[in-house]
């Protein structure tokens, strides 16, 4: 698994000095990193897929990521529709993607375009209540579109003590986002 330190400026105004900052500061962000335990693997055992243990062979991890992408639009497709039919919002187009650093996203919509969600299909890899978890989320933001204590209590409201989840991510994330990654080893190599 690769890991890596990211710099990220406040502005495009000021991405050259925020690469200056980042230049000037290079060796001690390696001593950081050198320091830092691994990331804990979320690949222990079987490989896992919505919870079930699959027949797909994570050191094999391009041709799993190919199946699992594909069950993962239905999945997520299912409970998107749970979710939003206790929210009383219409099922938005639902779309699998693979960013680095989100688990996924919301799209209201507008008068010309409908709503949509895109989800991590790595979201797949994670434990079925952590997954369903990051789905009600994107679906309570088709109602309120902010964190705030309105947007909270919609997801509590559909998948109870999100704490649980969150520091799951948190912990797991970065595996999660190396499987299938050209730089991805499996714990079984």
């Amino acid at each position: 698994m690769s890991r890596e330190v990211i710099a990220v400026a406040p502005s495009v105004r000021r991405l050259a000095e925020a690469v200056a900052f980042a230049d000037q500061r290079r060796a001690w962000a390696a001593r950081q990193l050198a320091k830092a335990p691994p990331p804990p693997s979320a690949f222990d055992g079987p490989l896992m897929v919505f919870g079930t243990p699959s027949p797909l062979d994570a050191a094999d991890a391009a041709h799993a990521a190919r199946a699992i992408r594909r069950q993962a639009a239905r999945v997520f497709a299912e409970w998107a529709g749970r979710h939003c039919a206790r929210l009383g919002v219409a099922r938005p187009a639902i779309s699998i993607g693979d960013a680095r650093t989100r688990w996924g996203s919301c799209w209201p919509g507008t008068s010309t375009r409908g709503p949509r969600i895109r989800l991590s299909w790595r979201l797949a890899l994670a434990p079925v209540e952590v997954a369903d978890y990051v789905v009600a989320h994107e679906c309570a933001h088709l109602i309120e579109t902010n964190h705030g204590p309105r947007f909270w209590t919609l997801v509590r409201g559909l998948v109870g003590e999100v704490k649980p989840h969150r520091a799951w991510l948190r912990a797991h994330g970065p595996s999660l986002h190396a499987f299938g990654r050209p730089d991805y080893r499996s714990n079984s190599q």
